[in-house]
């Protein structure tokens, strides 16, 4: 079996690794995994709401884990042998803090790994990872981030350290659909008193230097930004992503609503650059020559449109829904939020909100029995169920 790629130069967060770990553990300690964890860790730190995953045992207080398709439904059943030594845990938050307390006194593991542990790694080319042995490595505003993020059928999870303030923050849902990070991210920028740019902050922007930066960004990591104006008012849409609205705090440097996102435009010649930024995260783009791409939206009568209704299927427990409801055609991805996508064509359709095309493909007998979705220059089938 060939590898993905030569060692260093690229990386890729892999919990296959960890099974390997806890399979090591087991031949070295003779004990399972579940019993290592148990009377090493839990019970040395007094971790007393902290368990290897059981389906089966009586555990008081323990939160029912739920999934949303369309409505809120209980989690599918997973075994806890598949993630295993890779998150098969349960916990509380109060339980982390004190993990998190070990981990930085040195109780558990001793300095010298530690620091390896939370070292930013780089690639063959130089190129930092953000990620050390076990954690993520961040900022927010500047303050250096330590985190990681869980998520399981039922439940989702994230947790930051920030070292040079000494605050913790985890955040704990027991629904999978919502995303504990933005969460947890907001509150310990609070926390550390670099809350997150509101509207307040935007500053006035002459309209004709907006139109300068109107147009089609290509960035060294291979993403497209379409920047717009309508309005007086700059939208940015990343490939694949939804349409944001971007404020501005300086003439040349905007920020996303509810984001510690910002993007700064320079002009070098008559070369217009931007400068995408996601916390630790950053790519430099060119504004190109390419025409901003438009959908040209028609009108499809509603027993075209009816032919369409059905659930789509990606992968087994993954589907889009298609839906008619008062005149328009509705898709639901699992655990997603609905969207109106709208015809360009009697067969193929796109939704406002983000980047993408959804056609609809006819079989030999005239029925409708699968449609393409295409996005960020990928096709996505789905074959439908009913």
């Amino acid at each position: 079996m060939s590898m993905d790629f030569a060692p260093g130069e690229e990386w890729r967060y892999n919990n296959s690794a960890y099974f390997i770990l806890g399979y090591i553990i087991e031949k070295v300690s003779g004990q399972t995994y579940e019993q290592f964890v148990k009377s090493n860790i839990f019970e040395p730190l007094g971790m007393h709401h902290t368990f290897y995953g059981s389906h089966s045992k009586i555990i008081k207080n323990r939160a029912y884990g739920y999934q949303k398709r369309g409505d809120y439904k209980n989690a599918d059943y997973l075994s806890f042998t598949q993630p295993y030594a890779a998150g098969a845990l349960m916990s509380t938050v109060e339980d982390l803090l004190i993990w998190n307390r070990a981990i930085r006194s040195n109780k558990l593991v001793k300095k010298e790994s530690i620091d390896l542990a939370f070292t930013n790694y780089e690639l063959n080319n130089g190129k930092k990872i953000n990620y050390g042995y076990g954690w993520g490595l961040n900022d927010i505003n500047g303050s250096p981030t330590i985190e990681h993020s869980g998520g399981i059928f039922g439940y989702a999870t994230n947790s930051i350290y920030l070292p040079n303030e000494d605050v913790f923050v985890a955040v704990f849902s027991n629904c999978d659909c919502h995303d504990p990070g933005q969460v947890s991210t907001r509150m310990a920028a609070l926390a550390i008193n670099k809350p997150y740019p509101t509207q307040k902050d935007a500053i006035a922007v002459d309209n004709e230097y907006l139109k300068k930066l109107v147009g089609v960004y290509e960035f060294e990591d291979h993403t497209t930004r379409i920047i717009t104006l309508h309005d007086n008012n700059l939208y940015s849409q990343r490939t694949g992503s939804s349409k944001k609205r971007l404020y501005p705090i300086k003439r040349n440097t905007f920020f996303f609503e509810n984001s510690l996102s910002k993007i700064q435009f320079q002009e070098e010649g008559n070369q217009m650059e931007a400068s995408f930024s996601n916390r630790i995260n950053k790519t430099k783009g060119i504004k190109t020559d390419k025409p901003i791409p438009l959908h040209n939206e028609i009108q499809v009568s509603p027993e075209i449109l009816k032919r369409y209704i059905g659930v789509y299927e990606i992968r087994p427990g993954f589907n889009i829904s298609v839906t008619f409801e008062n005149g328009k055609l509705m898709t639901q991805a699992t655990g997603r939020q609905k969207f109106q996508v709208y015809p360009e064509s009697e067969t193929k359709f796109f939704p406002k909100v983000f980047d993408a095309e959804i056609e609809f493909i006819e079989n030999d007998s005239g029925n409708i029995d699968s449609f393409i979705i295409y996005k960020g220059g990928q096709k996505i089938i789905g074959k439908k169920k009913s």
